[in-house]
């Protein structure tokens, strides 16, 4: 840890609370999350978002495969680019990744693998786009540990949307956990490196997570008490019932595959 504060030290770097910036700083944490990195063989394309000081792009970048890392920091930009300027196989961008035109930047490639340390505060909607984009097959990320629990445990309640999304998308397995204390600065919370696989027999419907997430707005609300506009009160209480639920049911009680039901039946 010492090492890490040291290096920031020395750099004169103030981590940007804004853009959720925490370093590993325990590096037999971060030779276990490499060594957990899915074989690479099967992908043409790595894309690493917000590689930081470079903790995981050292090891990515070594496995002499087409490696593109998208980091916002200009600071952290020109430090990447001076400490891997001799890899020719490294494409390094300065932009916000849910900016990035990944149709043109990838255009070469046809399957791609997600590496990725991303803030919590925008977690969804990089698993999102992500999950958009065809090529992307697999994410291996870092998130917060009550965001990795509430994807991976989903079969009991409590769920939301974005839950229920990921789901219904995903094949999801939780890597393993890492103690807030081995970053620099610490964050408040835990985290966990979960692994993404996208199934192939369900194609993204951006229009699935625009149907349900107003359900959610209000989500402890009887689901019925809580409709967003255009929904038919009793039409939805026919499809319920015949899922198997009563007038009382709540938004987080129903799992991915009844919310599929109803969206497939009020999109019709």
């Amino acid at each position: 840890m010492n090492n890490i504060k040291q290096i920031l030290k020395n750099k004169k770097f103030l981590p940007s609370k804004k853009m959720g910036q925490n370093f590993l700083s325990n590096h037999i944490v971060i030779d276990e999350i490499c060594d957990n990195i899915p074989d690479l063989s099967s992908f043409d394309c790595i894309l690493e978002i917000g590689p930081g000081l470079g903790a995981i792009t050292e090891y990515l970048v070594s496995q002499n495969k087409p490696l593109i890392c998208i980091e916002l920091d200009k600071r952290l930009y020109a430090d990447l680019k001076h400490k891997f300027k001799n890899y020719k196989n490294l494409h390094l961008i300065n932009n916000d990744f849910l900016e990035v035109d990944l149709d043109k930047l990838t255009k070469q490639y046809k399957k791609i693998i997600v590496i990725a340390n991303i803030p919590y505060s925008i977690t969804t909607p990089i698993v999102l786009k992500c999950l958009s984009f065809i090529k992307i097959k697999t994410l291996y990320i870092m998130v917060q540990k009550e965001v990795a629990d509430k994807w991976v445990y989903s079969k009991t309640s409590n769920r939301n949307a974005a839950t229920n999304i990921i789901n219904y998308y995903f094949d999801m397995h939780k890597i393993m956990t890492i103690k807030n204390t081995n970053f620099v600065p610490a964050p408040k919370v835990d985290s966990a490196m979960v692994l993404l696989d996208k199934k192939t027999d369900a194609p993204y419907d951006p229009k699935f997570y625009q149907f349900i997430r107003p359900f959610f707005l209000a989500k402890r609300k009887k689901l019925l008490n809580n409709l967003p506009s255009g929904i038919d009160k009793n039409k939805i209480t026919t499809i319920l019932i015949e899922l198997g639920f009563d007038s009382n049911v709540r938004a987080e009680e129903l799992n991915y595959e009844h919310w599929m039901m109803l969206y497939k039946t009020f999109k019709r």
